[in-house]
C-alpha cells in the first residue's frame, strides 16, 4: 500500500518550496503545449506545396540606368517580345515576386465606404493581363482582366479587381457571392470581376497559409523598379528562356537596363529554409527549458532528501527496503508534478485558445497533443527524481543511532 498520507504531510510541511516547484511545472507545461502547437502548425506549412509551377517560373526585375522610367507602352512591348521567345508559355507584368517573404506595405479593403466599416488586411498586387495564366492560378468564377481594364499612368487608378477566395469570404461571408460587388480601396470603389483559388501568396503568410490577395489591373509608371513574371513551357527550358530574355532586353531595346533574376522555386526553398531554422530554434528552446525544469526538480528533490536522511535511516532500521524509500521519493515527486499539471493544464488551454483565435484559421491544440505533453512532463519529472531517490534509498540504517 502506498504511503499517501505521510507523503502529503511531508509535502505540506515544505509548502513554500513545493509551491515554487508547482508554479514552475505549470508554467513550463503551458509553454510546452503552445510551443508544440506552433511547431505542429508550422510543420504543416513546410510540407504544403504552393500548387504553382514553381520550377517553370522566373521573375525578372528591371531598373533603368537613365532617369526616365519604363512606361506602360514600353513594358507591354517587352512582354510581347518575351512571349514570342522559344520556350516561353506566358509572361506578364507583376509588382511583387511570388512566394517571397516580403512585399509592399499591407493595405486594407472594405465592403462599405467609410472608416466605420471593418477593414480586411490584404496584400495588393498590380498586374497586367495574362498574369493569372503565368502564375498558374485557377479562376473560380468571373473573368480575367483585359486591356480596357488597365490603369496605365500614375494619375489613374483601376476600377476593377480580382480577389482570392479567402478574401472574398472575409469580405462577404461564405454564403454570399462576392462577384460583381463593389469594395473600397481607401476612397476608390472597385468592382470584383473575378475570384481565384487560394494560394500561398507573395509573402508566405503565417498563420493563414493562404494569402488574402487583391490583384489590380494597374501599372505604376513612377516606380524605379519593374518586374516581369515569365513562365517557361517546361522546367528544363527555363534556363534557356532566362538567357534569351536577358539578351532580348539588353540588345534589342534602346536603353541600358539592369536586370535582377529570381527563380521562384529557389526563392521558395530559401524562405522555407529560413523558417525551418526558426523552427529548429523553437525546438532547441524547448529542449533547454526541459533541462532547466528537470534540473530544478532534481535539485529540489536532493534538498528534500538531504533534510530527511535520518528519517530514511529510521525507516530502514524499522524494516523498510531500499525499494520502499525509492518508491516514497518518486511518489512525492509524482504528486508535486501532478499538482503542477493540474494547475498548468487550464492555463495552457486558456493561452492556446487565445492564440488560436488570434491566429485563425489555426485550430486549437488537439487533446492528443495536450495529453502527450502532460505525459512527457510527468515522465520527465519522475526521471529527474531517479538519482536523488537512489541516493536516499542507500541511506544506511546505522545513521538512525547517531546524534546530530
Amino acid at each position: 500500500m502506498l504511503p499517501i498520507g505521510p507523503v502529503f504531510r511531508a509535502l505540506i510541511r515544505r509548502k513554500f518550496s513545493l509551491g515554487l516547484l508547482v508554479v514552475q511545472i505549470s508554467l513550463s507545461l503551458a509553454i510546452y503545449v503552445n510551443l508544440s502547437w506552433i511547431l505542429v502548425n508550422l510543420n504543416e506549412i513546410f510540407k504544403a506545396h504552393s500548387n504553382l509551377p514553381e520550377t517553370q517560373l522566373v521573375s525578372i526585375s528591371l531598373r533603368p540606368t537613365t532617369p526616365t522610367q519604363i512606361n506602360y507602352t514600353e513594358a507591354t512591348a517587352h512582354i510581347q517580345a518575351i512571349a514570342q521567345l522559344p520556350g516561353v508559355q506566358n509572361a506578364a507584368i507583376v509588382r511583387w515576386i511570388p512566394l517571397r517573404r516580403w512585399a509592399g506595405p499591407g493595405t486594407e479593403l472594405r465592403s462599405q465606404p467609410g472608416i466605420d466599416t471593418p477593414a480586411i488586411p490584404i496584400v495588393d498586387c498590380s498586374v497586367s493581363p495574362g498574369w493569372r495564366q503565368t502564375l498558374g492560378l485557377k479562376l473560380i468564377t468571373g473573368r480575367d482582366f483585359t486591356a480596357e481594364d488597365m490603369a496605365t499612368t500614375s494619375d489613374q487608378f483601376s476600377k476593377t479587381l480580382i480577389i482570392t477566395q479567402t478574401l472574398a469570404q472575409a469580405l462577404f461571408g461564405k454564403d454570399e457571392t462576392a462577384l460583381g460587388k463593389t469594395v473600397f480601396f481607401g476612397d476608390n470603389p472597385l468592382e470584383i470581376i473575378g475570384i481565384t483559388e487560394d494560394w500561398p501568396g507573395f509573402v508566405l503568410p503565417y498563420p493563414d497559409r493562404v494569402e488574402k490577395t487583391a490583384f489590380l489591373p494597374l501599372y505604376t509608371d513612377v516606380d524605379s523598379e519593374h518586374r516581369y513574371l515569365i513562365r517557361a513551357v517546361t522546367a528544363e527550358q527555363r534556363a534557356s528562356v532566362v538567357l534569351a530574355v536577358k539578351n532580348l532586353l539588353n540588345d534589342h531595346f534602346h536603353r541600358k537596363i539592369m536586370l535582377d533574376i529570381a527563380l521562384i522555386d529557389v526563392l521558395a526553398r530559401e524562405m522555407k529554409s529560413v523558417e525551418y531554422t526558426r523552427n529548429q530554434q523553437l525546438i532547441i528552446t524547448m529542449v533547454l527549458l526541459s533541462f532547466v525544469v528537470m534540473f530544478a526538480i532534481c535539485a529540489q528533490t536532493i534538498f528534500w532528501t538531504n533534510q530527511r536522511r535520518k528519517h530514511f535511516a529510521i525507516r530502514r532500521a524499522l524494516g523498510a527496503t531500499q525499494a520502499d524509500i525509492w518508491q516514497l521519493i518518486l511518489l512525492e515527486t509524482g504528486i508535486a508534478c501532478s499538482l503542477g499539471i493540474l494547475l498548468g493544464t487550464p492555463l495552457a488551454i486558456v493561452i492556446n485558445q487565445y492564440l488560436a483565435q488570434a491566429n485563425a484559421p489555426w485550430e486549437p491544440a488537439s487533446p492528443l497533443l495536450l495529453g502527450g505533453i502532460i505525459l512527457a512532463v510527468l515522465a520527465s519529472g519522475l526521471i529527474s527524481a531517479l538519482i536523488p531517490a537512489l541516493r536516499a534509498s542507500q541511506t544506511p540504517p546505522g545513521l538512525a543511532s547517531r546524534s546530530v
